[in-house]
């Protein structure tokens, strides 16, 4: 197992695509749920009605949507082709960064709502005494908003990535279209061929299984 190759090209996709998802999750939402919590932003109360709608969708459906929006023939693509006169893309969602950017989305209603649960039970009166004592909105963001959430943060994290690291879903239609192999589509790959290759998928799946019980 050690020494195939394939694997550590997988692992450090699997790695990436989770990491880069984690963080982009987090500060998506995140930022969200602080605006909507912290702010009196207009149609703060819009958030939550369309992040209870993106839960209620079929993943698979979710996935399609996005890959047609951001597809050669979506409007992304298309009134980019329309302004510049250019006969490429702007956006190709089959390739890491079409993967990282729609399993954000994906992830960020969820996050949202984790978050915006933390800052509501969150003290506001200390985030209002550092403002009244001249801490500007950057420090009382990092040094009081973040350290009282930082418990569900860590734990949105944990959970993010460790769901990303085994997803199915975005990998296959997404990412091998584009060739972008990743420890579950290599683990159903090797199942599917024949004849099946059933070493090998149990030992990636090892491997994949030992990462997320240590996380």
């Amino acid at each position: 197992l050690l020494s195939d190759p394939k694997l550590y090209v997988s692992a450090l996709n699997s790695v990436i695509f989770a990491g880069l998802t984690t963080v982009f999750a987090l500060l998506l939402g995140g930022a969200l749920a602080w605006i909507v919590e912290r702010t009196n932003a207009p149609l703060r109360g819009l958030a939550y009605l369309t992040a209870f709608i993106s839960l209620g969708m079929p993943f698979i459906l979710y996935v399609l949507t996005w890959l047609f929006f951001l597809g050669r023939a979506g409007p992304v693509n298309d009134l980019y082709r329309l302004i510049t006169g250019a006969t490429d893309n702007l956006v190709n969602p089959h390739s890491m960064t079409g993967m990282v950017m729609i399993a954000s989305f994906s992830w960020l209603p969820l996050v949202f709502l984790l978050c915006s649960a933390s800052f509501r039970a969150a003290n506001a009166e200390m985030e209002e005494a550092a403002r009244m004592s001249g801490a500007s909105l950057g420090a009382m963001i990092t040094r009081i908003s973040l350290r009282l959430a930082q418990p569900a943060i860590v734990a949105t994290a944990l959970f993010v990535f460790i769901r990303s690291l085994e997803a199915f879903d975005i990998p296959m239609l997404i990412g091998k279209p584009g060739g972008i192999n990743l420890l579950t589509t290599d683990i159903y790959y090797s199942i599917r061929k024949v004849p099946a290759d059933v070493g090998h998928a149990a030992a990636y799946s090892v491997a994949l299984t030992i990462a997320i019980a240590v996380l």
